[in-house]
């Protein structure tokens, strides 16, 4: 028997959370082991760089595994969470060259390998940042196997994935048109580049006509947005079913400032509505160009250099000139000539780095690539026979589409940091030679002497192997033939390309076997004025001040309530913050109620089954059991906000605002007190581990203290929540029949309470009711009136068919056991009540006329949200509901 206990009035987190973390790394709590006896669960996390510090969209990415990996091992599975990092080649070579400068130190001086150490040496101090940060998240990662893409065993297996691709002819070296980026100096797959809407200029230039050599007097006037490259055109284009421009066909006009003939040319690709549907052909500049230019085998002039400014190619008077610098001395020089018809302003959509944001030049350059269709149609089936669930459903159609116009990738990176490329040139012929280590002979001279390719691999080229490098392919392991494929993956939406969709075809292609078996797509995190958080517009929260600020927990649990899924965006701001603190705040308020009622309780035994007695706790084990049932069903759809949001309504409105107050009255008697807190602390130990996977740490120190008094009895295996079983609700038995009079008491109470509102009535003060019951009355039922009376504060209950017809001074309302009739106390002047319910109808009238043409706009239902439509609808049927309740209260009076 236990004295009066006692628990800090509040959850002390800032204390706790890396106390409880430390003890569940005592437990290996999240050691994950192959195990044939069990199912299998494995995610792998979407490595973060190296570089990285946690923010906003590392939360958003790993609340949901963490919460998935939490929820599988308490059910019994071999779960395990595999962790690691990416070299991140660009963002990494950038921040250890601006270190090193800041040093005094030229990071060219260094030579490749002097600069490599100094990278190396830089991670070992600052790559561990990341992973620290995450573990304040409270994810629960097998750390035991942390990976990095450039860990001996993933840097083996990169190898090996080049030469398969490369020996089954996949992979080739080629001169192509590719996005250049001048400022991180390296090559960029298409995907790597961002397109932003920019406000720019259509620039209108006069090129003359000629007949042979001579001018013609005449003048064909191209528009372009780049100025700069038209000292490089090679051909002037026009539609060939634009009859504006059939007299000039087959003519010729003189490119100004460099005094050179070039063809007029027809064109299909052209666009008769652009400018004035004449467009310079620049193939060594533009893509569409270029593509041009092979068709019509047209030179390739090269104007730009990889340094982003103007070669000698471009002429004396801007050769050295930066691109945009130029873009002004271009003008400025046809202005001089006349050359410049209009400037208009133009709106376009503009490639940036993906990396550091600047402007990606299109360069013709030899590069190395990857042939992506006969990958692509692997992967494409793949998804379409069902072998992957993509959710939600509707980014199926983005993926189909990006495989069916898939374009070579190029994997070449003009950088040191990376997986240097495993092709080996003979010194002596040049012979080109694929191997993991050097070769001894050159298969076509025999000559003994090598130069490795300068060039390293795209960073995603390592990142795609990810799924299954991770569990130590190319070698046939134990960990690969249990957790291959991969159970679930949560990636953000804006790198299905990048990332996910390379996965599936890389997993195909090396495994023979699909990387994860679902794929779910998440949305945005943007601030409260719906803009995307950005470094530049200072509106991204550093998580670690918000874990510091609300607690870790309520930051999960309001990441979890509002998680946006596929093209859903979520909106930060304190309110969602204070969300998710105010249940961790309910849920202690409520154990710890429970605590201090617990003088002389002996405790609960949790290996043995709930034993209720009374109507209301067979009413809340009812809706225990269909919180349980509603919550795995949602959870295995990937839908968190309904997952989290079905446990958080059961605890804050079944379990405190009415199991709580329902039994308040047995906690003070003696002979009924344990049975009721037997149930209450049922129903707590159930509600933290459901509840666990989304709050790990308030719920697993609320265990522990329960544990540690003696009201909750725990098996051994049991002793730490994150390691306890979930609970089953098939197990659970409670009376159907007895539940449903407690929601018919409930409906009651809430009825005769709004009756009390309207009438502006004390809560102190008694009432009188009649019950017209529209079923007869049980033993239940007599519970039930107790219950009744307690909580709507019920003076006189009388049962009969009603009250005569016309009689005045009762107020009626109907509740799930039939109709009740509250009788209006002397001394309440009804007049002033009419009058408020009055203007209480027509402000909801208003309010009912703006929803209604909320929901009647085409646009709203189509493109907003899918929640914010489901609560205009909800909202626009309680308006109604109302207005019908109000009216005929009216009437009564």
């Amino acid at each position: 028997m236990k004295d009066k206990l006692e628990m800090p009035t509040q959850f002390d987190y800032k204390a706790s959370e890396r106390e409880i973390y430390a003890l569940w790394e005592r437990h290996n709590v999240f050691r994950g082991s192959p195990d044939n006896s069990k199912k299998p669960f494995c995610v792998v996390i979407p490595p973060p760089n190296v570089t990285g510090i946690l923010h906003m969209g590392h939360v958003l990415d790993n609340v949901p595994q963490d919460v998935m990996t939490r929820w599988h091992r308490m059910r019994g599975y071999a779960a395990v969470w595999i962790p690691g990092t990416d070299h991140a080649g660009i963002a990494t070579q950038n921040v250890v060259k601006r270190a090193l400068l800041k040093e005094g130190i030229e990071p060219e001086s260094l030579g490749r390998e002097g600069f490599l150490a100094k990278v190396w040496e830089w991670k070992e101090k600052h790559g561990s940042i990341i992973i620290e940060q995450l573990k304040r998240l409270g994810c629960s990662c097998d750390w035991d196997r942390e990976r990095f893409t450039m860990d001996e065993g993933l840097s083996r297996a990169v190898m090996r994935a080049f030469l398969h691709y490369y020996e089954k002819g996949l992979i080739y070296r080629g001169k192509r048109m590719i996005n250049w980026c001048t400022v991180c100096g390296t090559a960029l797959a298409n995907d790597e580049v961002e397109h932003e809407e920019v406000k720019g200029h259509l620039w209108h230039f006069k090129y003359p006509l000629l007949s042979g050599d001579k001018p013609t007097g005449e003048y064909l006037v191209v528009a372009t947005t780049r100025p700069e490259t038209m000292l490089g055109d090679t051909a002037v284009a026009v539609n060939p079913e634009d009859e504006r421009y059939r007299s000039v066909l087959e003519k010729t006009v003189l490119l100004p400032l460099q005094e050179r003939r070039i063809p007029i040319i027809e064109d299909s690709f052209v666009d008769m509505e652009f400018g004035t549907g004449a467009v310079k052909v620049t193939p060594g500049h533009d893509p569409n160009d270029y593509r041009m230019g092979l068709d019509h085998k047209l030179p390739v002039e090269v104007v730009i250099g990889f340094d982003g400014k103007m070669t000698e190619a471009a002429g004396m008077r801007f050769a050295g000139l930066d691109r945009f610098d130029a873009r002004k001395a271009v003008v400025e020089a046809l202005q001089e000539e006349g050359l410049v018809e209009k400037i208009e302003d133009y709106t376009h959509s503009v490639g940036h780095c993906y990396r550091c944001n600047s402007v990606v030049e299109p360069m013709v350059s030899l590069q190395w690539f990857v042939k992506m269709k006969p990958l692509a149609e692997k992967a494409k089936k793949a998804v379409a026979e069902g072998k992957i669930q993509i959710i939600p459903e509707s980014e199926k159609h983005d993926y189909f589409h990006w495989m069916d116009t898939i374009e070579d990738w190029c994997i070449s990176r003009q950088l040191w940091w990376g997986h240097r490329i495993p092709i080996y040139y003979c010194a002596k012929c040049g012979a080109e030679h694929a191997a993991e280590n050097e070769p001894k002979e050159c298969k076509e001279c025999k000559g003994g002497e090598f130069k490795q390719e300068e060039d390293v691999l795209d960073t995603w080229f390592s990142s795609q192997l990810w799924p299954f490098s991770t569990l130590g392919w190319p070698d046939d392991t134990q960990e690969l033939k249990f957790w291959y494929p991969n159970t679930w993956l949560m990636s953000g939406r804006d790198i299905l390309f990048f990332w996910d969709a390379r996965m599936i075809m890389a997993g195909l292609e090396l495994v023979g076997d699909v990387p994860f078996k679902t794929l779910a797509l998440h949305g945005l995190v943007r601030d409260s004025k719906g803009r995307k958080l950005s470094k530049s517009l200072g509106n991204s929260p550093d998580p670690i001040g918000l874990f510091e600020e609300y607690g870790t927990d309520a930051i999960r649990a309001a990441i979890a309530m509002h998680y946006p899924m596929g093209r859903q965006d979520t909106r930060l701001g304190k309110d969602f913050f204070r969300r998710g603190q105010s249940l961790i705040v309910k849920l202690w308020n409520a154990a710890r109620l429970l605590m201090i009622n617990s003088s002389g309780y002996a405790g609960w035994d949790c290996a043995l089954e709930p034993k209720p007695s009374s109507i209301e706790d067979h009413w809340i084990l009812c809706r225990l059991k269909e919180c349980i049932s509603a919550h795995d069903r949602y959870l295995k759809e990937s839908d968190f906000v309904h997952s989290i949001g079905t446990v958080s309504t059961f605890f804050w409105d079944n379990f405190c605002d009415w199991y709580l107050e329902i039994i308040k009255p047995r906690l003070k008697e003696k002979e009924e007190s344990a049975a009721a807190l037997d149930l209450s602390f049922y129903v707590l130990s159930s509600l933290l581990k459901l509840l666990h996977p989304y709050i790990p740490f308030v719920t697993e120190k609320i265990w522990q203290i329960c544990r540690e008094h003696g009201v909750l009895r725990v098996k051994e295996d049991e002793e730490i929540l994150a390691l306890s079983l979930w609970p089953d609700y098939e197990k659970i038995k409670a009376d159907e029949d007895a539940s449903k009079e407690v929601e018919s008491v409930i409906s009651a109470v809430r009825a005769i309470r709004d009756i009390r509102h309207h009438m502006g009535m004390a809560k102190k003060d008694g009432v009188n009711i009649v019950l017209s019951l529209s079923e007869g009355r049980s033993e239940a039922s007599e519970q039930g009136e107790k219950i009744l009376r307690n909580l709507a504060r019920v003076n006189d209950i009388s049962y009969k068919d009603g009250i005569g017809e016309g009689k005045k001074g009762w107020i009626p309302a109907s509740f799930k056991g039939g109709i009740l009739y509250v009788e209006i106390p002397d001394g309440i002047d009804l007049g002033p009540v009419r009058e408020r319910l009055e203007t209480r109808i027509s402000k909801l009238k208003k309010a009912q006329e703006t929803l209604s043409k909320r929901l009647s706009d085409e646009n709203f239902v189509k493109r907003a949200p899918k929640d914010l439509v489901e609560n205009t609808q909800s909202e626009l049927r309680e308006c109604a509901e109302s207005i019908d309740k109000l009216t005929l209260f009216i009437e009564s009076l």
